[in-house]
């Protein structure tokens, strides 16, 4: 069967720049992640000209990415594939062209793949909502792509604190996009339920020009 491409990118002036594209049929909130991506990226000092790459993808695809990259021959929820150190926060960036002389080079900070369907059995078994499964593997994702990491209890705690505080936030902001009781949606419950049950990888190295970068994940 094939699968539609729906594609969206925010174009507002002085906002970050996020490409996603949705290659999958379960149903998706798609322009309410791309906010949310881009609203965390502003927050956590992403260099403004980054570009970061959203991709929805169907389990067969996760599969092959986990099993390419990670030698996990099974699907994942979310990957995160870093690009680009100088577009990390705090990272020093020549000026006022990038390598090799063209301004036209873009920053990739870089991509973020999401698995819906397993987000939606992993909703369904916690208990919570799909919608908040989806936005808190947007938020965890976008972290690895910014260095944080999971290996480690206190860096596991880091993460879910930083977690919280970008969903909180959003959640929060000045539209008020969603009502919500404080006990709805407990992320650091979550994290911690997550992480009892799953292994978990850190981000890899920089990939060669063309190549795919193996990435750090929220979970099996």
């Amino acid at each position: 069967m094939s699968v539609p491409r729906r594609v969206t990118r925010s174009v507002q002036p002085g906002t970050y720049e996020v490409f996603a594209a949705d290659e999958q049929l379960v149903p998706i909130p798609l322009p309410e992640l791309v906010d949310l991506a881009r609203e965390s990226l502003a927050a956590l000092g992403v260099a403004p000209d980054a570009v970061t790459n959203l991709l929805l993808v169907d389990p067969d695809s996760m599969q092959s990415l986990n099993e390419q990259f990670r030698g996990k021959d099974e699907p994942t929820d979310v990957l995160s594939f870093p690009m680009d150190d100088e577009a990390l926060p705090g990272a020093e960036r020549p000026a006022p062209t990038r390598p090799g002389g063209s301004e036209d080079v873009p920053l990739i900070l870089g991509d973020l793949v999401i698995c819906p369907e397993i987000a939606q059995m992993q909703a369904d078994l916690g208990g919570w909502k799909f919608a908040d499964e989806l936005a808190l593997l947007t938020v965890h994702g976008i972290l690895h792509l910014c260095g944080y990491d999971h290996e480690e209890e206190s860096d596991a705690l880091v993460m879910e604190a930083k977690e919280a505080e970008l969903l909180d936030t959003f959640w929060s902001g000045a539209n008020a996009r969603r009502t919500r009781d404080a006990a709805d949606f407990d992320v650091h419950a979550h994290a911690a339920t997550s992480r009892s049950g799953r292994t978990s990888s850190s981000p890899g190295v920089r990939p060669s020009p063309g190549d795919e970068q193996e990435g750090g994940h929220h979970g099996e």
